[in-house]
């Protein structure tokens, strides 16, 4: 073996041995921006150093050189030793490392200082070392650099071993589980090769160490390549999207799940590594979301809950040109049921308005319309009557939508007359060329201001379907009362329909009259339907439904 490793072989060995570890920091140069990438290839460097520094040790003859290259070898040690703990640090916890963990570099400055002036031969235990024929290599008795190198280099590749071993052990993670056994192996092959060293097991001018470097380049760049190392989820990223409520996932350019948060695997059955195929499998309800880019909602029905997701999916870069996808799931569920409210609030406030103004319309126009009378009358005084009461009218309509707009709109029953309701009910409409026949009187229990309106409501219905000859006939029957005319009728095809809004078969409705006189009948708990008068036209027939007949 000691034939076969000369120096000069040796020292060729080393050099070689520093190609990886520079191809894996020039392939990272584009991920530095990542968490754990920059103390990654910075123990890439401390090895790739710690290889060309041994090496050349071992090629070059002259004493001065040979010292000034070992005052370099003896600072990569330690700093190989301490960029691998903090890289370590780092992938595991998945956040920066303290500040106070940069005091590790304090004992390498003072190492580098005196080794340029090796006071009292604390660092090298020769004299002149800069003269000296030697390898300088072996650390004698008296060097502290034992206690630098060899003592807190094992230590903090021992915590390092540690930290990555429980990450292997406890992750849920199957791509994560893999990263932390390549460097969980990496550190071991380190600790194994440095062992080999300190043990005088191979020549001194031969260190198998930083061949360690190289196989654990060579393990990354196969890691890098198939499982997009340190690419999958940088530590500071991950950590900030753990926090993030909404679900998130990262797909990698060849479609696999190459991250996600916690909300993602809350809700999903989905992994690190999993492919779109998969994925689609585990969760069939979710199929849409990984479909290509889009931003738009989805709705999702799982154990008969309908939930509404926002999607938003955009490219993510990863290097050389390759491209992976971002996508964001916010539930809106809760959004959407509140739009859906108020678009049904302002519908209802819509109706409303719509509403107030048809019943305004009847007391207007009688008001419009005996104006015009005792303009061309000399005694007036009959027609501003009707135009005070018709005014009257439209205050308390007034009064009952302010009402009902604040919420007060609780009816006040009382005992009415049927035929005094109906009488003043047929004042506050445009009753010119029509006429009014009350049969008998009832009483009636409710709310004044509403009886009137589905009375006025009942009869504008009569005289803007029925013509300008129109009789109305108002009386009572064995459960309530009727209205009916001598219009044209209702087809029984259409009377299912006619109390619905909007809906109207006239060409001056509104669709809105029986609307409203179907809301005042709920709001009594009464009942009404719609039957052919003796004369061939509407009748309308309510039954009157007292609150203590109503639980019988």
């Amino acid at each position: 073996m000691a034939n076969f490793f000369t120096p000069t072989i040796s020292g060729l060995i080393m050099l070689v041995s520093a190609i990886p570890p520079a191809y894996i920091v020039y392939l990272l140069q584009n991920e530095r921006d990542n968490l754990v990438v920059p103390w990654f290839q910075i123990s890439m460097l401390c090895g790739l150093v710690w290889s060309i520094s041994f090496g050349l040790i071992a090629l070059v003859e002259s004493p001065i050189l040979r010292f000034v290259i070992t005052n370099v070898y003896i600072i990569a040690v330690p700093l190989s030793a301490i960029s691998w703990f903090i890289f370590c640090y780092e992938f595991t916890f998945r956040k920066a490392i303290p500040k106070r963990v940069f005091l590790l570099f304090v004992p390498v400055v003072f190492l580098f200082v005196f080794s340029w002036f090796n006071p009292y031969n604390l660092i090298y235990t020769v004299e002149y070392p800069y003269l000296t024929e030697e390898i300088l290599i072996p650390a004698n008795q008296g060097s502290i650099r034992p206690v630098i190198n060899v003592g807190m280099g094992y230590l903090l590749v021992i915590m390092s071993a540690g930290m990555v071993l429980g990450e292997w052990m406890s992750s849920p993670q199957k791509v994560r589980k893999t990263q932390a056994q390549f460097i969980f192996i990496s550190t071991v092959i380190l600790a194994i090769l440095g062992m080999i060293k300190v043990l005088d097991i191979v020549p001194p001018y031969f260190d198998p160490t930083p061949i360690g470097w190289t196989l654990s380049s060579l393990l990354f760049a196969i890691s890098i390549k198939r499982y997009h190392f340190l690419q999958l989820s940088s530590a500071a990223p991950n950590q900030i999207i753990n926090e993030i409520q909404e679900i998130i996932i990262i797909l990698n350019p060849n479609g696999i799940i190459a991250d996600l948060n916690c909300a993602a695997a809350d809700v999903l059955d989905i992994e690190v590594g999993m492919t779109e195929s998969e994925f689609k499998i585990q969760n069939p309800e979710y199929r849409s979301v990984i479909n290509g880019y889009s931003s738009t909602p989805i709705e999702i029905n799982s154990n008969n809950i309908t939930r509404v997701l926002d999607k938003q999916s955009s490219v993510l870069e990863y290097t050389h040109g390759a491209e992976g996808e971002i996508i964001i799931l916010r539930d809106i569920t809760e959004l959407n049921k509140k739009e859906r409210e108020l678009r049904e609030q302002n519908e209802r406030l819509d109706e409303f308005v719509n509403e107030v103004t048809h019943d305004l319309r009847g007391p207007l126009t009688v008001a419009s319309g005996h104006l015009e009378l005792a303009k061309m009358e000399d005694d007036s005084i009959e027609h501003l009557n009707k135009v005070q009461n018709a005014h009257q009218r439209i205050e308390q309509l007034v009064q009952d939508a302010r009402a009902k707009a604040r919420g007060n709109d609780d009816l006040t029953r009382e005992q009415l007359s049927l035929s005094e309701s109906a009488r003043t009910a047929w004042k506050n409409i445009d009753t010119a060329t029509v006429s009014l026949e009350i049969e008998d009187d009832r009483t009636v229990e409710a709310d004044s201001g509403q009886i009137l309106r589905l009375l006025e409501n009942l009869f504008r219905n009569s005289v803007e379907h029925g013509g300008k000859n129109v009789t109305v006939r108002v009386g009572s029957t064995s459960s309530g009362f009727f209205v009916a005319d001598t219009g044209p009728g209702i087809p029984e095809d259409k009377r299912q329909r006619i109390f619905e809004r909007n809906v109207t078969y006239s060409d001056q409705g509104t669709g809105y009259g029986l609307a409203i006189v179907m809301d005042i009948i709920d709001d009594h708990g009464w009942s009404i339907s719609v039957q052919e008068s003796e004369e061939g036209g509407a009748r309308f027939e309510i039954a009157v439904i007292e609150p203590g007949e109503q639980s019988t």
